[in-house]
């Protein structure tokens, strides 16, 4: 056989066999490739803080709740994309229940008249031609009438929080943004101090609950002194705010925008006596522990009164009605 065939003859043999091995490693690799299996991101947790609290001037059933965040020191309505529930309205009780999604910072909670809004009148010398007890229809009286708190919600809440709305946090409310450093959990403590110290009512406004002091049996079976003090405070605003008025129309929301502009402009600091020489309405201290007193001896005279409750133990809560 010719020599320069079988050269070229084993040339191609080891061609073949170099391709075949090619082969056979690329095919083997081709199947043994897997595409990774890349993880999805895990779903964000959401975190949601409950806040509950009662709306008491005396109570306030069906009330339209709405919060607000502060942004650049203006009160921002929360979007439904930050609430569980957009439509909130107080229970007959006046309480109510709100679901923060994602949201950490201060809140204003507050409280508006819709068509059904109604408040009892605590006062007992009534509200104007209304009797003490009586049910006012905030709707065709004071549609105007706006009740607020200021509190901050966050991880140190734990996952609730509670926000009660009387007379006394609207006027803290007002002091907080009327500060020019802000909202600010700072601030919130500082001025809500000063009202609660202005009336002696010891520990957070936001956290207690006023007593219902037109109810003989709440007010028989209320365990708490600063509740009980701070519902008869209470009480006793409404009093003086309805004091000399034939009618109820506007009084409320009138006479609290004054008192919160006299307020303001003093830091917090009240009358301690009515001044006689201003013609516009203001709110003294001694008028408001006055007619807290009358609440009280009401209170007091409405559990002897009640068939069931003076039959009953309450030299306690009668001590204490009688300080």
């Amino acid at each position: 056989m010719n020599k320069d065939y079988l050269i070229e003859f084993n040339r191609s043999i080891i061609s073949l066999a170099l391709i075949s091995a090619l082969t056979a490693c690329g095919g083997s690799s081709s199947s043994s490739t897997k595409t990774p299996t890349i993880a999805p991101p895990p779903a964000p947790v959401l975190i949601q803080t409950v806040i509950k609290g009662k709306a008491i001037k005396g109570t306030i059933a069906n009330a339209v709740v709405t919060v607000y965040k502060y942004v650049d020191r203006k009160a921002v309505k929360l979007e439904d994309a930050e609430l569980a529930a957009s439509s909130i309205i107080t229970e007959d009780d006046g309480s109510y229940t709100i679901t923060l999604l994602d949201y950490d910072g201060a809140i204003k909670v507050e409280l508006s008249v819709g068509e059904n809004t109604t408040m009892i009148c605590h006062a007992p010398a009534g509200c104007g031609e209304l009797a003490h007890g009586a049910t006012i229809a905030l709707a065709t009286v004071d549609p105007t009438l706006v009740l607020s708190a200021i509190s901050t919600v966050g991880s140190d809440n734990a996952g609730t929080a509670n926000v009660n709305i009387s007379a006394v946090t609207h006027l803290a409310a007002a002091l907080i943004e009327a500060d020019e450093s802000g909202v600010s959990e700072t601030t919130i403590q500082a001025h809500s101090s000063i009202i609660a110290n202005a009336f002696n009512i010891m520990s957070s406004l936001k956290a207690l609950e006023p007593t219902a002091v037109e109810n003989a049996t709440s007010v028989a079976g209320e365990d708490n002194v600063n509740e009980l003090r701070y519902g008869l405070i209470n009480a006793g605003i409404m009093s003086v705010l309805f004091a000399g008025q034939e009618n109820t129309t506007g009084v409320l929301s009138d006479r609290l925008a004054d008192v919160i502009e006299d307020i303001v402009e003093h830091n917090g600091a009240l009358l301690v006596h009515q001044d006689d020489n201003d013609e516009g309405f203001e709110l003294s201290l001694v008028e408001v522990l006055d007619s807290a007193g009358d609440v009280a001896a009401a209170a007091a005279q409405a559990i002897a009164a009640d068939k069931i409750l003076s039959t009953q133990d309450n030299s306690e809560i009668l001590s204490e009605l009688d300080q």
